[in-house]
């Protein structure tokens, strides 16, 4: 959909007489902007998701897949024990690209009584983390990276994570106790990354961090605290067992893609000594 600025106001206010809310959102930036009856884009107050009463990015984030695709995306959203039918369209309003989100309660004639409302807000939670929670770990999954993380901007560090030697673990204590060490150490990687970060397990046992707004001075620090973190791990039901991780990272304004790629050569250097953190060189195009 394309749209001039002075066709912009209209428009918006059609929309806002058939929705709840009616908004533009820049994805990447985590914003989300009203537009005045003159055409001016009015900035909303707080992040884009603070609408819905969250302090981080919404799981599924619509906005995101539906600047992905350039097409369009839906979901049920839930807050304050109310469900709202969220659409998200890609828009270029005067060349620019945007995302336009479209939000309308469902009443409760929709949710057939009370007790279909309950059932119906838990079915929709669980959909989402199914859709993109890894089961295992609760931590983020391969498909959230790649529908959602891979399309935003605005990520300038970024870490790929291995767990040195998890076969043995497996192979020594069995695969209950290695998935016990997973989730133990997803859980210690996430307590080192902020509400703007994303961590994620990629598969297996590896995992990848995307950093917001982290300062290339501030990297080492913040990945060296991760990996104290997970050495420091123990296993009360299985006393034996230590775990450590190597980590590779990287900054730079390349994309998140190009960003764990540069991580993930940097992790290759890190294996070599194992238990350790390697920072790939910094990108002369950055």
């Amino acid at each position: 959909m394309k749209l001039t600025e002075n066709q912009l106001p209209g428009f918006m206010a059609g929309l806002r007489e058939l929705f709840d809310v009616a908004r533009l959102v820049d994805a990447s930036a985590a914003a989300a902007w009203d537009v005045s009856e003159d055409g001016r884009l009015v900035a909303c107050e707080g992040r884009c998701h603070a609408i819905w009463g969250k302090s981080r990015r919404c799981r599924d984030c619509t906005s995101a897949r539906a600047l992905s695709s350039k097409g369009q995306a839906s979901k049920f959203e839930i807050a304050n024990n109310e469900a709202f039918f969220v659409v998200s369209t890609y828009v270029e309003v005067g060349g620019s690209p945007y995302v336009l989100e479209t939000v309308r309660k469902v009443g409760e004639d929709a949710l057939f009584g009370a007790d279909g409302k309950s059932c119906f807000l838990e079915m929709v939670e669980a959909c989402s983390k199914k859709l993109w929670l890894d089961q295992l770990t609760g931590v983020c999954n391969r498909r959230y990276f790649d529908e959602q993380i891979k399309s935003l901007e605005g990520f300038d560090a970024a870490a790929f994570v291995d767990v040195d030697d998890f076969k043995s673990v497996n192979d020594s204590f069995g695969h209950a106790a290695g998935d016990s060490a997973l989730k133990e150490i997803a859980s210690a990687l996430a307590s080192s990354v902020r509400p703007s970060d994303a961590l994620v397990r990629i598969g297996g046992d590896e995992f990848v961090i995307a950093f917001r707004g982290m300062l290339p001075a501030a990297l080492a620090g913040r990945l060296e605290e991760a990996r104290r973190k997970v050495a420091a791990l123990r296993f009360p039901e299985t006393p034996g067992l230590r775990v450590s991780v190597s980590i590779g990272g990287a900054c730079g304004a390349d994309g998140i893609e190009q960003l764990v790629a540069r991580a993930d050569e940097a992790l290759y250097r890190a294996k070599e000594g194992k238990g350790r953190v390697v920072l790939a060189p910094a990108d002369p195009q950055s």
